[in-house]
């Protein structure tokens, strides 16, 4: 089953978020994250799917931000997070599943994924150009101090 999470729930996740942080070596900061979530997802701009198995215990979860393309105003969707539990996996697939059918169901029309390079990306990309997904651009990041 999968679920839009709603704000006041976001403290819910934590424990996935945690082994999505480990695996993808990203720091979380848990107070960081709920409070930017919860505004993202009361204003409308975004949203969390969670995936629960049949104890009702959080499996996967998605979160993808809209917002119009800044070059043509065209809606525009892209997925900031996408993580299944490493015990729990095989299900992953109906995640995305659900974000493209909410995109459809918002009148998105340009829709963007991205995947972390120490994260499967060769499977990553398999997988989006399967499913019409088109390379567009790589992001770099540095830590400057």
């Amino acid at each position: 089953m999968i679920k839009e999470l709603q704000a006041e729930d976001i403290w819910t996740i934590m424990p996935i978020l945690e082994k999505f942080s480990t695996e993808a070596k990203r720091e979380l900061d848990p107070e960081v994250f709920t409070v930017a979530w919860e505004r993202l997802i009361e204003s409308g701009v975004a949203t969390i799917f969670v995936a629960y198995d049949n104890n009702d215990s959080p499996t996967g979860v998605f979160g993808a931000a809209k917002s119009n393309d800044l070059f043509d105003g065209t809606p525009y969707a892209t997925e900031m997070f996408w993580f299944v539990d490493p015990v729990k996996r095989g299900g992953g697939l109906r995640l995305l599943d659900h974000f493209e059918k909410w995109a459809i169901d918002h009148d998105i029309k340009r829709m963007a994924m991205v995947h972390l390079t120490n994260l499967m990306p060769d499977r990553l990309k398999e997988l989006y150009e399967k499913r019409g997904y088109v390379s567009m651009e790589t992001h770099y990041m540095k830590e400057v101090e």
